[in-house]
């Protein structure tokens, strides 16, 4: 076993015990120990794990951590390990898997182990530069999405939870302004839309319930493609109803899909997509951000999807 972690998420001494415990009631051997640095975020220590001889790999942190640990393992036949100790956890509330540290770690030394996708993107910056190969799991996204990333305070993060991104969502909403953005899904002929935000998903919750894309599952083989384009305020209010209800509570059931379904509101304040590789390009620059790491500025997004690429702890 190999625990990559965080130091200012984790606390090192509570995952020690709690590692050390676990290890000992299921006969593993040896526990190796690699903490991210400001350089490395997680890919290049887990890449040494794996070259020392990891049979599992357990991301201890926030989402960055577990996007760059599993960004080194995908592909590579060695399992990840969710040790949740960030804000969001948005991967493990995806999967269902436990939060606690002690599950969680329980979890890391047990033998399931389920493939889910990975969707990798390359963004294209102002200046025509190009930054390759950004592996996500949850979602990527151009525009309010990677402007509310930026806009989230650090000290309610570590108070609040995630509910500070609700706190930077009503800073920026009211602030935010449509850009236009040309999309095309698997090589069809492009469109050109308006819009407030563009998401590229591979799961389709956020904190709170939320589910941005409906019927997004993480081991599809596709991405999913959401346009936000509220007009106004009762636009505003449909895309919320979307969001919060239709796809969080109605879509659950067969009945509630089909009203869902019916509703023209959607074809005018949101548009929906799914293929294996969507190519965005903005006609300004715009922020960017892959499961809630900031990019930058880019004026294209290019995702494509890697099917059943990472395996994952899960329970039997």
């Amino acid at each position: 076993m190999a625990v990559v972690f965080h130091p200012g998420k984790a606390r090192e001494d509570h995952l020690r015990r709690a590692v050390d415990a676990e290890r000992a009631a299921a006969g593993w051997d040896e526990v190796r120990w690699y903490p991210t640095t400001p350089e490395d975020h997680g890919a290049g220590v887990a890449r040494r794990a794996i070259g020392e001889g990891a049979e599992t790999v357990a991301a201890a942190g926030g989402d960055g951590t577990v996007r760059a640990v599993a960004g080194a393992l995908r592909g590579s036949g060695v399992p990840i390990a969710l040790v949740p100790q960030g804000t969001g956890n948005l991967l493990a509330r995806n999967l269902g898997l436990p939060l606690g540290l002690e599950a969680a770690v329980r979890l890391a030394f047990g033998e399931a182990s389920r493939a889910i996708d990975v969707g990798v993107v390359d963004a294209t910056m102002p200046d025509g530069s190009v930054v390759r190969d950004e592996p996500f799991l949850v979602m990527a996204g151009m525009g309010i999405d990677a402007t509310m990333v930026r806009a989230t305070r650090p000290v309610l993060k570590r108070t609040i939870g995630w509910m500070a991104y609700a706190d930077a969502v009503w800073r920026t909403l009211p602030k935010s302004a449509p850009f236009r953005v040309r999309y095309a899904v698997d090589g069809a002929p492009p469109r050109t839309t308006r819009v407030h935000s563009m998401v590229v998903a591979n799961c389709d919750t956020l904190p709170g319930g939320l589910r941005v894309v409906p019927d997004s599952r993480p081991d599809d083989g596709v991405l999913d493609m959401a346009g936000f384009r509220p007009r106004g305020v009762l636009g505003v209010v449909r895309v919320w109803v979307t969001v919060a209800i239709e796809n969080g509570v109605l879509r659950r059931f067969a009945w509630g899909r089909a009203i869902s379904d019916r509703r023209s509101a959607r074809g005018r304040d949101m548009i929906f997509r799914s293929g294996t590789h969507i190519a965005l390009r903005a006609e300004q620059a715009v922020g960017v951000q892959v499961d809630g790491d900031d990019l930058g500025d880019a004026i294209a997004l290019d995702a494509r999807i890697e099917p059943g690429a990472l395996l994952v702890k899960v329970p039997v």
